[in-house]
């Protein structure tokens, strides 16, 4: 299976079209020689994914560390524990990570792994890019996602640097944005930054950029790096509810609910609208058939589904469920009488006056049915 989940990542890698924002990279400050850790992080409900793949590209003068286990990456105690990868040298300080589970577990959003960053002793100070690309998601059916490019700035700093580095953060549609926080890394600030960003409850899912500036810093040497605030989708149920009718009539109009609508938005926000089917036609056997709801789509809702049960009851006198009423169900009838009642049997069908037992009171009643509906035809 893992091998399956590499080739169609690798392979629809160029193909796939699509940019979700699923994928984040923390910025980071360091020091000539120093080894931190380079966070990624899955930013969107990402319930349909089950394997993962990017490319890493790291500048001159930087490298990346394995760990205790050999590895070059720590994946998040939060994902999948089966979750495995293959990494593919591709020269010019690239690497090609392409992550999958074996059983199909699903990746979470949230923290998803960490790399341990170097930065060479002779590393000049200054800012630097690091590049993810290629980045591709495969959900269990195969199907491919590709995201756009996205970059991290590295800061060579000295011992003399302070630099402020905004944290990554998420929410859902809708909500007030959450207060930014952030980590201080060289001397002593005097001072608090500030921190602002151009998403408001109104704002589409996406990612949107967290601009640190001085504020009341008076620290000498503040170097800034920006963090970004990813807007998810907010959870949308749709649901029908359970019907019942009778053989031989049409379906009802079935009515559908939702639960989860943000800022008094209404099913018109919808970029496709839900259909409602059910297998159960017309003269369908009596029994239960599942009401199915499918197909919707929004920009910033993530929709789930509660189906209903249609119940088509039999006709009275259909004792065998065939949609008419005729002489096989009274010989149905009779059978039940004498104990050998058959499979097909419609007990609240046969049961013609509704008193619980079937007896030779309801036979006369399906044969006056039966004669009324002959003379029907007669005339």
């Amino acid at each position: 299976m893992k091998r399956g989940i590499i080739i169609v990542l690798v392979t629809f890698l160029f193909l796939a079209t699509g940019y979700a924002g699923n994928l984040l990279i923390d910025n980071v400050s360091l020091e000539p020689g120093e080894t931190v850790d380079l966070k990624m992080s899955l930013s969107s409900t990402v319930g349909n994914y089950v394997g993962l793949q990017f490319d890493l590209t790291l500048p001159d003068g930087f490298s990346l560390e394995k760990g205790d286990d050999g590895n070059l990456y720590k994946m998040s105690s939060g994902q999948p524990d089966d979750m495995d990868c293959n990494v593919q040298d591709m020269g010019s300080g690239t690497n090609r990570f392409v992550f999958y589970s074996n059983t199909l577990q699903l990746l979470k959003k949230g923290d998803l792994l960490s790399f341990k960053l170097k930065a060479s002793s002779s590393l000049s100070l200054g800012n630097y890019t690091i590049s993810v690309g290629g980045i591709a998601l495969s959900d269990e059916d195969g199907t491919v996602t590709k995201e756009s490019e996205i970059n991290a700035t590295a800061i060579v700093a000295g011992t003399d640097n302070i630099v402020i580095t905004v944290k990554n953060t998420a929410r859902e549609y809708a909500e007030a944005n959450p207060t930014f926080e952030y980590t201080v890394k060289g001397g002593a600030l005097e001072g608090v930054p500030e921190m602002t960003c151009e998403a408001t409850e109104a704002s589409p899912v996406g990612t949107y950029e967290i601009v640190v500036s001085k504020g009341t810093i008076v620290s000498p040497n503040v170097t800034f790096l920006n963090g970004t605030l990813a807007i998810t989708k907010a959870p949308l149920k749709i649901k029908v509810g359970n019907y019942t009718r009778m053989q031989g009539e049409d379906n009802p109009e079935f009515t559908l609910e939702y639960e989860g609508f943000k800022r008094n938005e209404t099913k018109d926000v919808l970029t496709k609208q839900p259909k409602v089917s059910t297998k159960a036609k017309k003269n369908s056997p009596a029994g239960e058939y599942p009401i199915t709801i499918s197909g919707a789509e929004a920009q910033n809702y993530e929709i789930t589904y509660v189906n209903g049960i249609l119940t088509v009851i039999s006709t009275k006198g259909d004792a065998n469920g065939d949609g008419e009423v005729n002489v096989s169900d009274i010989v149905e009838i009779v059978n039940d009488i004498m104990g050998k009642t058959s499979s097909k049997f419609v007990r609240d069908s046969a049961d013609m006056n509704d008193d619980g037992e079937i007896n030779v009171t309801d036979i006369v009643k399906v044969m006056s049915v039966i004669m009324s509906a002959n003379n029907g035809q007669s005339n």
